[in-house]
């Protein structure tokens, strides 16, 4: 009588299929991309409570009334904190505003030799409770002022 070995059946020499090792490590990456991705949604992970909004400002400077006027675009609405306008460090004007949405403007009285074509024009959003300033605008010519999405230095 013949000995006949039925595949994987101890048979060193048969080697059909995936390992176990392989399958196992597929299903817990499966596993843990699909918890991050459930969590980000339902915890909120994905906004840190440091982060601050992201917002598209416009800026034009008013000869006339030697104010500068800040044009909400699109974004979120900044609250809760003031809106600084400055050159280098010397801070040129302040205002409170209690909300800032799209759609709303800002005049923001600013002497007309502060806004000389060779100063370097900021205006900064610096939230309530936080020293952490936001640049959203800079500009090395008024009037035309560029917006700027990154911290200030």
């Amino acid at each position: 009588m013949t000995r006949v070995n039925a595949p994987n059946s101890g048979d060193s020499t048969c080697s059909r299929g995936a390992s176990s090792v392989l399958g196992t490590t597929i299903l817990i990456a499966i596993t843990v991309v699909l918890v991050f991705s459930v969590g980000t949604f339902v915890v909120g992970v994905d906004t840190p409570s440091g982060q601050t909004p992201t917002t598209v400002v416009e800026a034009t400077y008013d000869d006339s009334s030697n104010e500068l006027v800040l044009h909400h675009r699109a974004g979120d609405t900044l609250s809760d904190g003031d809106l600084v306008v400055r050159n280098e460090s010397t801070t040129l004007a302040r205002t409170t505003p209690t909300a800032f949405g799209v759609g709303q403007t800002i005049s923001v009285p600013v002497e007309e030799k502060t806004m000389a074509d060779s100063e370097r024009i900021e205006v900064l959003w610096v939230p309530d409770g936080s020293g952490a300033n936001r640049a959203l605008l800079v500009s090395t010519s008024p009037p035309k002022v560029e917006g700027y999405d990154g911290p200030s230095n």
